[in-house]
């Protein structure tokens, strides 16, 4: 809408507009509206402190459960190492006792 159509439109929107302009300081409901709107963003503002302090929280909680994991993969990966020299010992042992048998063909 063009600002000519607001104006021919409605005079008395105009006039308030005008009387705000003019004003200066503006009125009391303004300066309250004024001084709300910082607690506004203090609100906000600590609203989001205080979500980040539960995102840290989590995330420490998170860690200490992946540190658990790794501890977990490391001893699982040693004893799989640790196994494979004695199956490999047991095969040798199992072909030995199949040849002394007679049970393997040579």
């Amino acid at each position: 809408m063009a600002p000519t159509t607001l104006i021919s439109a409605s005079p008395s929107v105009f006039n308030h507009l005008q009387r705000r302009l003019v004003c200066w300081p503006a009125p009391a409901h303004d300066t309250a509206t004024a001084e709300e709107s910082p607690n506004l963003v203090l609100e906000h503002l600590r609203a989001i402190r205080d979500e980040l302090r539960e995102i840290r929280e989590e995330q420490r909680e998170q860690r200490g459960r992946l540190g658990s994991i790794e501890r977990s993969i490391s001893y699982l990966t040693r004893e799989m190492a640790e196994m494979s020299p004695r199956l490999d010992r047991m095969h040798d042992r199992l072909d030995r006792i199949e040849r002394r048998l007679d049970l393997v063909e040579a």
